[in-house]
């Protein structure tokens, strides 16, 4: 089997149960809720799930980059001609 037949595959898969449980959260929130709330709810719910993960791995991902990106950060703000200015946006 190709490898894009395997992400194809894949993505379809995981599109179906991620609908497949947000609307299982949807319809257990609307028992308890009017529609409105249980929507909301549930995106609320989906983001929080998709953020805390993609969040952790940034951290793991730019973490040994930092004191580059902090050196190049300083480079810009306190090696510009208007440095007093910049110092006082940035104590």
């Amino acid at each position: 089997m190709s490898s894009k037949k395997i992400m194809i595959g894949s993505a379809i898969i995981l599109s179906f149960t991620s609908w497949l449980i947000g609307g299982g959260i949807y319809f257990f929130l609307n028992s308890k809720m009017i529609a409105d709330e249980a929507a909301l709810q549930t995106v609320f719910i989906g983001l929080a799930a998709l953020t805390v993960p993609h969040m952790i791995l940034i951290d793991l991902i730019f973490r040994p980059h930092s004191s580059r990106i902090k050196s190049k950060i300083e480079t810009v703000f306190y090696d510009h001609p208007h440095q007093k200015r910049f110092n006082f946006f940035c104590s």
